[in-house]
């Protein structure tokens, strides 16, 4: 190439250069534009016109840690109010004034951060946390760390309302349970995630606590329950092996007000004798992956039951002669005026629910929550006669989870239900539609009812 040609090309680059080096600087000068029309915009957003009042609820909302209702334990770790508190100087100053966003607090935290949450949620009760278990042990933390940290709390003992607790080692659990206030604490929920050898637990007790009202253990036998405890009102057992009559009528002789009991991946003992336990107030029970949960009919008797919950069910693989004998259901049936099926599996042709709603005749409401094969359920109340379920009244469904099938056969067969009950001469007052059966599908109930 020719040296003139060179130097042409050459000055074009400089050109080119020049230019793009301007086009920048006018992109920059726009980006600067802009971002101050956005900051001037934000200003007028309504986010930022809030009054104090409404931004405080709105907080509250949003990072307020309540106990789950099944575990019992709080919120997710990372789910915490400290962003809320980096956005502006009045969100900072907001989220610092209510106490209620700091009160759960999780012993996975450095020492500095917990001081720092109890000093923010002020003389709130606390709800504490803590968890131990592998995805701790990959992550270098050790056993004795969670130790130290909740024995740095311990001096807040009287404030400690909720306590959940996950741990790998029966010495911790022992250790820690007994360090904490037990005359404050309203809620305990336990979990052992070492081995489910019973034998770990042998003459061991977990502590008295004389104010719990809810209490909680998973993979722990019942027996290392203390005794007594006078306030409790919900219990839950989860992964505790065979229900012993003995350790029951411990229990229900020991905690007179409880009116709330789950049992979960549980069994009953069919090697001891027939010896049937009275809960004289429960109100509520719940069988939760319970195989062969009518066992318990013949295990419990519990006069005051008005809430009947069966959840996580495969009732496909339950033969109809090992359920249970009828007596015994017409005895536990009998004041159940809520029933309440839940990501249950229904088998197709069994007599089983037939049979279970011939014998619930209190029954005011059905629920049918993710149920697979609800439509079974409604062909076989609008195949029976008036003795099924004479005093229902209200109906609820739910299909979130279900097959498209079985949903479209709902329709038909509610059909068929409800002109069922009008020639036997009842009817239904309410008739609940939940997530799932939305759009065509709802109207189409509507036009049915």
């Amino acid at each position: 190439m020719s040296e003139p040609r060179l130097v042409t090309l050459a000055k074009q680059r400089d050109a080119l250069k020049a230019h793009i080096a301007a086009l920048q600087l006018q992109l920059a000068d726009a980006q600067r534009a802009l971002r101050r029309n956005e900051i001037e915009t934000a200003s007028f957003a309504p986010v930022y016109v809030l009054p104090d009042d409404v931004l405080k609820m709105i907080l509250e909302e949003a990072y307020e840690h309540d106990f789950d209702g099944e575990t019992q334990s709080c919120a997710t770790p990372g789910r915490d109010p400290l962003p809320a508190t980096h956005v502006c100087r009045r969100w900072r100053a907001t989220a610092l004034s209510l106490p209620t966003l700091w009160r759960c607090i999780h012993v996975h935290g450095s020492r500095p951060l917990l001081q720092l949450w109890a000093t923010r949620s002020g003389l709130m009760p606390l709800k504490v946390t803590c968890q131990f278990g592998w995805k701790e042990k990959r992550l270098g933390r050790t056993r004795d760390m969670y130790r130290t940290r909740v024995q740095d709390l311990v001096e807040l003992g009287q404030r400690w309302q909720h306590f959940h607790l996950e741990v790998d080692s029966t010495q911790s659990l022992f250790d820690i349970t007994t360090s904490i206030d037990r005359d404050s604490l309203q809620s305990l929920s336990l979990r052992y995630l070492g081995g489910d050898d019973e034998d770990e637990f042998m003459d061991a007790h977990l502590p008295s606590f004389p104010n719990l009202k809810s209490l909680s253990i998973a993979n722990i036998p019942p027996s290392s329950i203390s005794l007594p405890q006078p306030s409790l009102a919900f219990l839950r057992l989860s992964w505790c092996g065979y229900m012993f009559s003995e350790a029951l009528r411990s229990i229900s002789q020991a905690a007179p007000s409880l009116a709330e009991l789950t049992i979960e991946s549980a069994g009953r003992s069919t090697d001891e004798p027939f010896d049937r336990v009275t809960f004289p107030r429960i109100r509520k029970m719940t069988f939760c992956s319970v195989f062969l949960y009518q066992e318990f009919f013949k295990l419990f008797d519990m006069p005051a039951l008005r809430s009947l919950v069966v959840r996580d069910t495969n009732l496909v693989d339950m033969g109809y002669s090992s359920l249970y004998d009828v007596s015994e259901a017409a005895r536990f049936l009998r004041n159940v005026t809520h029933l309440t099926m839940q990501r249950c599996k229904v088998p197709s042709r069994s007599p089983y629910h037939k049979e279970l709603f011939r014998y619930s005749p209190s029954v005011a409401t059905l629920s049918l929550c993710d149920t697979a094969n609800a439509d079974v359920i409604l062909r076989d109340l609008a195949e029976g006669d008036a003795q099924l379920l004479p005093r229902l009244q209200a109906l609820e469904l739910t299909a979130s989870h279900e097959p498209p099938d079985s949903v479209r056969n709902l329709l038909p067969m509610l059909s068929q239900f409800l002109e069922t009950r009008r020639r036997a001469g009842g009817t239904l007052k309410t008739i609940k539609l939940g997530r799932g059966l939305e759009g065509d599908m709802r109207r189409g109930f509507s036009s049915a009812i």
